[in-house]
């Protein structure tokens, strides 16, 4: 998807509020991640700059992880900042956390640019529940990260087939940037 292409879901006319939401960027598994992009630390680069153009948006920043390895990657964490929302989660799915769902009301969000690891199973779950509870989501492989299980090519393709079918794909992180910039009304179509 190009920056200019519609993003799906929500109400045209109605003012919409995006809120970018990373799950399980968590320290302890960071020799687990594998960046189908290049480098592992240029995903990182990746993510942080999406996070970096959303804060600077005003757009919410959520950081999602587990409750016991609380530890986001250092990088991941700066970037976020102090103001970041945590929310600490006890299975693959997010929404699981009452929390959440009350933050994102409080916030008006209509739309989750959602992004992290792993992409086929505790992104794919908080993808499908945010979904089911009728958020739109968006997102971009550039920041959807693997493991070693999903390293093979038709796995990835499959998870991606997944996004490109229930949620706004878009190519890159920039592109990504841009489409939640033009949710919230700062890009023209």
């Amino acid at each position: 998807m190009t920056p200019d292409a519609p993003v799906q879901g929500g109400l045209e006319g109605q003012k919409k509020r995006v809120a970018l939401m990373l799950i399980d960027f968590q320290q302890r598994h960071r020799g687990s991640f594998t960046y189908e992009h290049g480098p592992l630390c240029e995903g990182i680069s990746r993510a942080s700059s999406v996070i970096s153009s959303a804060r600077s948006s005003g757009i919410p920043v959520i950081l999602v992880s587990g409750k016991v390895t609380r530890d986001v990657f250092p990088e991941i964490s700066e970037a976020a900042g102090t103001d970041a929302i945590r929310i600490y989660k006890k299975t693959m799915d997010a929404f699981k956390e009452p929390d959440l769902e009350t933050i994102l009301g409080a916030y008006d969000v209509d739309t989750i640019a959602m992004g992290g690891w792993i992409r086929h199973l505790c992104v794919m779950a908080t993808t499908a529940e945010a979904l089911k509870r009728g958020f739109s989501v968006m997102t971009s492989d550039e920041i959807l990260f693997g493991n070693r299980e999903t390293a093979n090519l038709a796995a990835r393709r499959m998870c991606l087939e997944y996004y490109r079918k229930n949620c706004s794909l878009f190519d890159s992180s920039a592109d990504l940037i841009a489409g939640m910039e033009r949710r919230i009304g700062l890009r023209a179509l």
